[in-house]
């Protein structure tokens, strides 16, 4: 009985946190949690204790718990961590990659604005002059598609393709500057058709690049 009670509390807590009742950093009560549930304080602490497991309260010592809304970043590692990088295997990320960015053209052609399309271009131009460098190229093109995401201004969809993103070996751009360099015509090409708004011309920068990784991947596979 007493761990549905405290489920139905962290229940309760999430409802107020999904429907903006309670907003970030806003403190949670344990005492009115309490009266309102009519259970013990510990009951209360148990609550708190499974959505700070969850990373959607965190507790501060000798202050109290606070609302803690994840950032997408956090998202997107939890998300990583779920999946077992370990044993994913990179053809699997780049089918799924290459169906959620096909699935994702539409909102991105009707979604991106002129700052994502300013953020997009300084990444552009931190690539074109890192291409002699490939971990500094490699850190701005995860970077670079991460942001290609956000451009839908969707959560979820920022979120899972983010996480591929993230999952995307890049060894090949660490270690071959022509790789890096092609990797940035497509970047461009990606660039000036968001600007156009031009869906079937995103659509195909968007599967040549997929179609560059397969080809590496093949490569790879070949050589061992």
């Amino acid at each position: 009985m007493a761990d549905m009670l405290y489920m139905q509390v962290a229940n309760h807590i999430l409802d107020c946190i999904q429907s903006g009742t309670l907003k970030e950093h806003d403190r949670i009560s344990e005492r009115k949690l309490a009266a309102e549930y009519n259970v013990s304080r510990t009951v209360v602490r148990e609550s708190i204790k499974l959505l700070n497991e969850r990373g959607l309260v965190r507790t501060v010592c000798g202050k109290g718990s606070f609302v803690n809304i994840p950032g997408s970043s956090a998202l997107i590692s939890k998300f990583e961590d779920a999946l077992d990088v370990s044993r994913v295997k990179q053809e699997e990320v780049t089918q799924a990659r290459e169906i959620l960015e096909k699935a994702m053209v539409p909102l991105l052609i009707s979604n991106t604005d002129e700052h994502d399309i300013e953020v997009l271009e300084e990444l552009y131009m931190q690539m074109e002059t890192s291409t002699d460098d490939g971990t500094k190229f490699a850190y701005y093109d995860e970077r670079f598609h991460l942001a290609v995401s956000i451009c839908s201004h969707n959560q979820v969809m920022s979120i899972m393709t983010g996480t591929l993103n993230g999952m995307t070996d890049r060894t090949d751009l660490l270690s071959n500057s022509a790789v890096r360099i092609n990797a940035n015509r497509e970047h461009r090409k990606m660039i000036d058709a968001l600007k156009k708004k031009d869906g079937s011309l995103l659509e195909s920068a968007l599967e040549k690049h997929i179609s560059c990784i397969r080809h590496i991947q093949g490569e790879e596979e070949a050589h061992r």
